[in-house]
This record gives structure tokens, C-alpha cells and sequence, in this order.
């Protein structure tokens, strides 16, 4: 696991200058800049590659998998509220932080990562049942996800599998490490004016990861060429499937967010 920091890039000789900003001209700032990008691409051509780039900067709220270096990164911009702070109780802090960590290493196991070894090798290590069994429990997720529909349009239940088995499994492996951190430490005080327990809560700061605003047609294009479900589904699909979501929140048995066949590959 990689954590990205930037050395240096507080440093105005980091990185001098490559190109010309203007304040008052937006457009041409963006036009500049995307010149610059293709620049330096450019400059790649016949090089080395150097594996040492991060590929996303440090201030990036967002993380990442290298099935080829089995190596989760994650930049420091992504520990800020509402995903992790140091003075949070720690319900929200492994709903936050802790499901996208939990995602992330699931990507080891789903349908693209797990083509990899320990070492980032592209070789099938799978027996042949527990391949099979896996693809067996996918299909049901691929099954679940095609029957959400976003303004007239499925959502690729195959296309967006390895999110999906990603979310699911970073929802549980946080929720269990959370149970084992209040094991260890007892019980977290209740917060004041809050009916929720924070069983309830860790699962609430899981759907807040997911709190977007966005037209209607980014939403369609993200279900015709995204491979993350729409986030309204990201939610729901993960919890519904989950056995302890069904018990925290007291659905009933076989309502749509506590079926009674749930699909689980992790």
C-alpha cells in the first residue's frame, strides 16, 4: 500500500512554471494547460517508462489498484472530512476512509484483478473450482445490477462487475474491521442529539461517499460508457446485499433492502 504525499510539492521549485496563467482568462488557462499535458506525453515517446510516476497527484480525493504492481495508492488529498478525520468517531472514519481501503484491495480478488498474481503477474493461479465458484457468484451480482435502470437505460451489470464486487467487499472488510476495533476498544459513546447508533452511522458515512449531484445526462452517458455504476446504485446495491445492513436498520425480512437470496462473492 502506497500512500502519495509528493514530496516536495510544497516547493515552488518543484515544479517552475511550463506555462502561461492568466486570471482573468479562464478558457485560455485550460487550453494552456491541456497543451502542456500533451507536451509532456509527447516527450514519453520511446522513453523508459518510469515506474515511480504516481498517477494521480497528492491533493487527488480518490485511490487507486496496480494489479500489475498488487499495490493499492492512495493520495493524501483523500484523508479530509468527510472520508476520514483524526477527531471523528471511528464509525465514520471506517464508513469513509475504511470502505474505500476495503475497496481497493477487493480489486485484488474481482474479475480483473484477480487475473494477477502476488507479484503482478498476468498468470491464471485460480484451481478450476474456486474459479468457478467465483464466476458462479458474479453472475449473480451481473444479474442484480442489469435490473437497475437510469432513465430508461440498464445499468451493464458486466460491465461495471469489478466496481460492484469491489464496493460489496470494501463495505464488508470495513464493517468487520470496525466490529473488531470496537471489540478491542469497547463501545463508542453515543453522539448527542443523533437517534442513530453508530452501527447505523458507519453505514450512513458509506452513502455519503457516494452524495452527488449531477444532470441527467452525465448520469446517462456514465451508464452507457462508465465501469462504476451510477453512485445511487453503488449504495444500494452494496448495502441490500449485506446481512448486517438488513439487521442494523431492522428491514424486513425479504424487502427490497434485506432480500432473502443476497449475492456475495467476498
Amino acid at each position: 500500500m502506497g500512500l502519495d504525499f509528493g514530496a516536495g510539492v510544497l516547493s515552488d521549485m518543484a515544479m517552475p512554471p511550463q506555462f502561461e496563467v492568466d486570471e482573468k482568462t479562464y478558457f485560455k488557462n485550460i487550453l494552456n494547460s491541456i497543451a502542456f499535458s500533451i507536451r509532456l506525453s509527447v516527450k514519453k515517446i520511446r522513453q523508459e517508462v518510469d515506474k515511480s510516476v504516481w498517477l494521480l497527484p497528492p491533493q487527488a480525493l480518490n485511490a487507486y489498484y496496480l494489479p500489475n504492481k498488487n499495490q493499492m495508492v492512495f493520495p493524501a488529498g483523500i484523508l479530509q472530512p468527510t472520508l476520514y478525520d483524526p477527531e471523528f468517531p471511528q464509525s465514520l472514519n471506517y464508513g469513509g476512509i475504511g470502505t474505500i481501503i476495503g475497496h481497493e484491495l477487493t480489486h485484488g480478488y474481482d474479475d480483473w484483478g484477480g487475473q494477477y498474481d502476488r507479484h503482478g503477474n498476468l498468470v491464471h493461479w485460480w484451481t478450476e473450482t474456486s474459479y468457478s465458484k467465483f464466476l458462479k457468484k458474479a453472475q449473480c451480482i451481473v444479474n442484480l445490477y442489469d435490473n437497475f435502470t437510469v432513465y430508461n437505460q440498464r445499468v451493464n451489470g458486466k460491465h461495471t462487475l469489478g466496481e460492484n464486487i469491489a464496493d460489496m467487499g470494501g463495505l464488508k472488510l470495513a464493517y468487520y474491521a470496525y466490529q473488531k476495533w470496537v471489540r478491542e476498544h469497547g463501545p463508542e459513546h453515543p453522539l448527542h442529539h443523533l437517534k442513530y447508533t453508530h452501527d447505523q452511522l458507519f453505514f450512513i458515512a458509506f452513502a455519503q461517499n457516494w452524495c452527488i449531484k449531477r444532470r441527467s445526462q452525465s448520469i446517462y452517458l456514465q451508464v452507457l460508457t462508465d465501469k462504476h455504476a451510477p453512485e445511487h446504485y453503488r449504495v444500494l446495491g452494496s448495502v441490500s446485499q449485506f446481512e448486517e445492513f438488513g439487521r442494523v436498520f431492522h428491514c424486513p425480512k425479504n424487502s427490497p433492502m434485506n432480500p432473502v437470496h443476497k449475492c456475495s462473492v467476498w
